[in-house]
């Protein structure tokens, strides 16, 4: 029950969205960048963060302040392939196949997780 709580989520993703449809009675702490949200947590400014799982489990791993909650909150389908309107060059079905290949294979998760440990070392 999030009514009456403060939950935080980036600004302009659908993340705000869960929080605003999916989270009755929520108050949306809307911040710009990941770590300005998980420090007002940290800091008792908000009650929850709405995350991605691969991010929420890389900074519960290196806080031990942090637990991740079994909460499913709508439908989370946040990344798209677009092709040109009425798709010309017949792309889909190769890109869709592609798709199906890497989710079967269980690829995706690892990539994403590949992805955030690089961009965290980018920084």
């Amino acid at each position: 029950d999030f009514s009456g709580k403060t939950v935080g989520a980036q600004a302009a993703t659908t993340k705000e969205d869960l929080v605003t449809n999916d989270m009755e009675g929520a108050k949306l702490l809307s911040l710009t960048t990941v770590p300005d949200l998980i420090n007002n947590l940290l800091f008792d400014k908000c009650d929850a963060v709405v995350l991605d799982a691969a991010v929420a489990r890389q900074y519960a791993d290196a806080n031990p302040d942090l637990v991740i909650s079994d909460v499913a909150l709508g439908v989370a389908a946040p990344y798209r392939v677009a092709v040109k309107k009425g798709d010309p060059k017949n792309l889909l079905p190769t890109i869709n196949a592609a798709i199906e290949k890497a989710e079967k294979a269980g690829l995706l998760n690892t990539w994403m997780d590949e992805a955030i440990k690089l961009s965290g070392d980018a920084e």
